[in-house]
């Protein structure tokens, strides 16, 4: 978010969205590796940690939307770097009003275990779709093509690091 305010104050709109494609691209990287590497040691975590047939299929509902969700969180941050705090604030409270209605319905068509987590996915996806239509209408700033400077990339990634660990 402080790299895009930097551009967006200058007004620099094209560097901007680089930053913001950057970050997507490498927080959609980082946590499809993360999740490929749970998700291969899914059976021993079934077998020998859960004990149970049904853990299966919730880690692969959960990583599926682990990876959702890192993209709802970056392109929701976006919002707040353009002052759009109500859109940058609804995240959280339209993935928990998602996730209780498809976890009712799912409930009522026979999902028991599996229900919130299938409602989590749902949910996910919904509200990674309302995010990409509200980017699409609100930040007409960033209807440009991305620019893209070695240094902005070097300095978002020694933020990044800077700030994971501490």
């Amino acid at each position: 978010i402080f790299h895009i305010n930097k551009s967006y104050n200058k007004t620099e709109y094209a560097n901007a969205k680089g930053i913001l494609v950057v970050s997507l691209v490498s927080q959609f990287v980082l946590s499809v590796l993360v999740a490929f590497a749970i998700f291969s040691f899914k059976p021993i975590l079934v077998k020998f940690f859960f004990r149970e047939v049904l853990a299966d299929t919730f880690i692969n509902i959960i990583l599926v939307y682990f990876v959702i969700h890192s993209l709802i969180y970056n392109l929701s941050n976006v919002f707040g770097s353009f002052q759009k705090h109500f859109i940058f604030q609804l995240r959280d409270h339209l993935i928990v009003i998602f996730a209780f209605l498809f976890s009712m319905l799912l409930l009522d068509y026979g999902f028991s275990v599996n229900a919130m987590p299938m409602s989590h996915l749902i949910a996910g996806i919904v509200v990674l779709l309302i995010y990409l239509i509200l980017y699409k209408t609100n930040l007409k700033q960033l209807q440009v093509k991305a620019h893209y400077s070695y240094n902005t990339v070097k300095e978002v990634f020694s933020y990044a690091i800077a700030v994971s660990f501490g």
